[in-house]
């Protein structure tokens, strides 16, 4: 007589192992456990079959009864419907199915078990366990920098529970660390966990990139938020990341943390240098413990403060505009049993500043000669300039052009002629007139002469005679007729009165 055994426990030995080791451990400590086998579904890639021998560990909890626990799937004190219980053991070497034969001389084969599943009803709902929001540190980065991805998650229950949260994300972008965080809530605690992560440099500099990140629970529970990456956007490091995810840290390591209520904002979300600006933070502890010599620190500036229990206190800090630019700041409150840290973004706009800059012409020109005079308007600020004016002056006489936004430098070439010059110096004038955001003026000048030194005395008595053209073409031919006109008439009048008078004496 012979017999043979399955289910012993699948998912694999170290699967066992690990599911016997955690059995052995809670029994260590006085915590009653047992072994279940049976069957489970998988749709890994390191399985042939999605459905196959499986086991797991039920441990008892005083007035709640046998909780289940499958380390292999990350399910903590639950277990979704594909489980199927088969037997309960105190040991996992006890199969949880036996085939017994009775006979002699027997050869006997086996081969893999042939699992049949079929779904014969469905009933009921279950009701979400927590709730989960996502988000991002920097909405937008450049090629090869680092971000931080942060997920939110609430206990909606009046019980404990764990699950263990992943993020789904484009090949791009790399996680730095463990992709899998597990995660404990108390009932209806609310907890943060991060990740980490690193943009490819090797992404094509013509295209602007939105990437789109997914934070979800083994059970489906998602949230989704998305970043932004293009060649102009600020480069974020990985140390600057890490000392953000270092506060993130402390603030679960400190307990207290979760009874405190951190928010600041800025006057202002965008403002020159020589705009007023603060940061208005509201502090509030929710706890039942007295709160005493707290900081609350915002850059290098830092204040002392006491929260009583239940008590809200408003704390300001003034905006160092030095340091221009978009910032996201930190302000962080702390002391020995607390750590709290509320994110505050905005940008300094420094003075808008446009130089003019490369002005190139002949010194000495001739009558017959054609040239260009070119100059750069360089934008010398982060700020861009607006409502650009650009005024070009030769000899009095005006041209006018104009730009909208000056983003970026931008050079200017005129073409001249020799005959529409004065003989002699010739003086030309660049006035650049602009402004500000909140319509504030600013201007640039920048002064230069051409000398024509090569005319004929023909050519000469052309250049006297061009103003006056370049009067009638002004002014107008009409104009001028009748101006000439009313002009003969006086003086004829003036004659005639004259004429009078004289020959009266």
């Amino acid at each position: 007589m012979g017999w043979l055994q399955s289910g012993g426990g699948g998912g694999g030995s170290f699967g066992q192992f690990v599911r016997s080791e955690v059995r052995v451990m809670l029994r260590a400590v006085g915590i009653p456990a047992k072994f279940i086998s049976g069957i489970s579904y998988t749709n890994s890639d390191l399985f042939p079959e999605n459905w196959g021998a499986h086991g797991w560990a039920e441990v008892y909890f005083p007035g709640y009864g046998w909780v289940p626990f499958d380390i292999t799937y990350g399910e903590f004190g639950w277990i979704d419907p594909t489980h199927i219980k088969f037997k309960e053991s105190i040991d996992s070497d006890e199969p949880s199915t036996y085939y017994q034969l009775i006979g002699r001389n027997a050869d006997l084969k086996t081969r893999s078990l042939d699992i049949k599943t079929e779904l014969m009803q469905k009933k009921g709902y279950v009701p979400p366990q927590l709730s989960i929001e996502a988000s991002v540190l920097k909405n937008g980065i450049s090629f090869g920098s680092y971000n931080l991805i942060e997920a939110t998650l609430e206990n909606l229950n009046d019980f404990y529970y764990a699950n263990e949260v992943y993020l789904n994300k484009p090949k791009e972008v790399k996680i730095i660390g463990n992709e899998l965080k597990s995660v404990l809530l108390l009932p209806r605690e609310k907890k943060k966990v991060f990740w980490i992560v690193k943009l490819d440099n090797k992404l094509d500099s013509r295209y602007s990139y939105t990437f789109p990140i997914t934070a979800s629970t083994l059970n489906n529970i998602s949230a989704e938020t998305s970043f932004t990456a293009d060649v102009r956007k600020e480069e974020v490091s990985f140390k600057e990341v890490e000392e953000i995810a270092e506060l993130l840290e402390e603030e679960k390591q400190k307990k207290y943390s979760g009874n405190v209520l951190l928010g600041c904002n800025s006057t202002k979300s965008e403002f020159y240098e020589y705009e007023d600006a603060e940061v208005y933070c509201n502090a509030k502890n929710t706890g039942n413990i007295f709160l005493e010599n707290v900081d609350i620190c915002f850059e290098n500036n830092c204040k002392k403060l006491s929260l009583g229990i239940s008590q809200t206190k408003n704390i300001s800090f003034e905006i160092n505009k030095s340091d221009t630019g978009a910032r996201e700041s930190t302000v962080t409150l702390r002391n020995d049993i607390v750590s709290k840290t509320s994110y505050v973004n905005f940008k300094v706009h420094d003075i808008p500043k446009i130089d003019i800059e490369k002005i190139e012409y002949p010194a000495n020109v001739s009558y017959n000669q054609n040239f260009t005079v070119s100059f750069t308007l360089a934008k010398k600020s982060q700020s861009s300039p607006k409502n650009v004016e650009i005024v070009f002056v030769l000899n009095g006489i005006e041209k006018k052009w104009s730009i909208n936004e000056l983003t970026e430098n931008q050079k200017l070439v005129l073409n001249f002629a020799g005959s529409q010059l004065k003989y002699g110096k010739n003086r030309y004038a660049i006035s650049v007139n602009y402004h500000d955001g909140l319509k504030k003026r600013y201007n640039a000048n920048k002064e230069f002469s051409v000398e024509l030194t090569n005319a004929t005395i023909m050519q000469r008595l052309v250049l006297s005679i061009t103003p006056v053209l370049d009067m009638f073409e002004r002014v107008g031919y009409e104009k001028i007729a009748i101006m000439l006109l009313v002009s003969a008439v006086v003086f004829i009048i003036v004659i005639i009165v004259l004429f009078r008078r004289s020959k009266r004496y």
